[in-house]
């Protein structure tokens, strides 16, 4: 069970103790009360707890939620948002069109940015960050992006952290993979804090991840 914060409250008894069950609150109407001697009102809120099934396993709901925040964080100084699918490097983008509009746009990963004729390049690129040279998915298609970067952590052996949830381990296991992680603003728990963030949204039905529900744990 989660609360609206994305924190793990602890498991609700059920059988199947691999679903998530968000629980939450929502306020009823007012209630007023009116003493006619005084002409005085009181006014009471009432509170009441909702739990609902998200559709969402454990494991997938923080395999997404890591996602998100490994995209924030590679987001680096350019990074008020989340990197999208088209990122590239130093705050450029490949393209400006979204994958849905024109895939041909995706179909490899774009290469070397270089910024003037005396630029060796870099050619980190996408949502993740990934080289080049490191890149052995089929296309650079959003839901592509998302299969290399779960198989880079299970290549690290750091994917069992990030479907568990501990994304404070994770975060230095990981941060061979995605330096971003070291950054002096995401110590002491900040980029921590940022991934329950995610897994709220997540479990409220808000995701910027494009693989759908259901398909991230088949890789």
């Amino acid at each position: 069970m989660y609360n609206s914060s994305g924190e793990l409250l602890g498991w609700d008894g059920i059988k199947d103790h691999d679903d998530c069950v968000f629980v939450g609150e929502f306020t009823l109407p007012l209630s007023v009360s009116i003493n006619v001697l005084t002409t005085s009102y009181s006014y009471t809120n009432k509170v009441k707890n909702v739990t609902k099934k998200t559709g969402l396993k454990n494991r997938e709901l923080n395999i997404r939620s890591v996602l998100s925040t490994i995209k924030k964080a590679e987001a680096g100084y350019v990074g008020k948002y989340a990197l999208d699918y088209n990122a590239w490097n130093r705050g450029r983008t490949f393209t400006d069109k979204k994958y849905k509009d024109c895939p041909e746009d995706y179909r490899c990963h774009p290469g070397l940015l270089k910024l003037s004729e005396n630029d060796e390049g870099r050619s980190a690129a996408g949502a993740y960050q990934f080289l080049e040279k490191y890149y052995k998915e089929i296309d650079f298609s959003p839901q592509s992006q998302d299969k290399g970067a779960i198989k880079l952590m299970k290549e690290h052996g750091v994917f069992d952290l990030a479907a568990r949830g501990d994304f404070a381990l994770f975060q230095t296991k990981a941060s061979n993979i995605w330096t971003s992680f070291k950054a002096q603003k995401w110590q002491n728990h900040e980029l921590e804090k940022v991934f329950k963030v995610y897994r709220s949204n997540e479990l409220s039905g808000l995701s910027d991840i494009e693989t759908p529900i259901g398909k991230l744990l088949e890789i």
